[in-house]
């Protein structure tokens, strides 16, 4: 179930099994956006961390890169 739960960068990159830079990385190349916000720490909705996750899921079952 999605929720808007908010995550820190940590918690998004244990979720979708990739380290917090890889996570940084998509961010910097505009495939994710974080919670808009105040000061340097990007935090993530749960929702949006579940649907990245499924296209990635998507994109390596298509024979596609998973982008990190």
């Amino acid at each position: 179930m999605e929720t808007d739960e908010r995550l820190t960068t940590i918690e998004a990159a244990a979720i979708l099994g990739i380290r917090p830079a890889t996570l940084r990385m998509q961010v910097k190349n505009r495939r994710l956006t974080p919670v808009p916000q105040r000061g340097r720490d990007h935090f993530f909705l749960r929702s949006e961390i579940e649907r990245y996750g499924r296209e990635i899921l998507r994109r390596s079952h298509a024979g596609g890169t998973a982008g990190g």
